[in-house]
């Protein structure tokens, strides 16, 4: 995959309305997929794949996404997207009901239409 200059923004906003911001820019291939989400009626925390880039000409896109549970069940696939979509991403639910709170894994792939690369990993879901 090719290397690109990215600009990132990461925000924190603490439960009691703190909000703190850095920029810093990365000259590599990164991506942003969070390691914690809370599901519950309040919260809009979802799983999707974030990035920032300078250079508008160039596209990125998610090729598949997956979420699995511990047992290696799949509970979420999505195919074919720019990230940076939230709407895309997993909201915590399977069949409409929240998950369980606990561990549970991802495997994301993405493409620049020249080279894939794929990331996986895990994270956990509170409620």
């Amino acid at each position: 995959m090719r290397t690109y200059s990215f600009l990132i923004l990461l925000s924190i906003l603490s439960n009691v309305g703190c909000n703190q911001q850095s920029i810093g820019s990365l000259d590599e291939v990164r991506i942003y997929i969070p390691n914690i989400i809370f599901t519950d009626s309040e919260s809009d925390n979802i799983l999707y794949a974030k990035t920032f880039l300078e250079d508008p000409s160039i596209e990125i896109i998610v090729v598949n996404m997956e979420v699995y549970d511990r047992s290696g069940n799949l509970l979420f696939k999505n195919e074919q997207f720019p990230p940076n979509e939230r709407a895309q991403g997993w909201n915590g639910k399977v069949d409409g009901d929240f998950v369980e709170q606990g561990s549970y894994t991802y495997s994301i792939e993405i493409t620049d239409g020249l080279d894939n690369i794929s990331f996986s990993g895990d994270f956990s879901v509170f409620r």
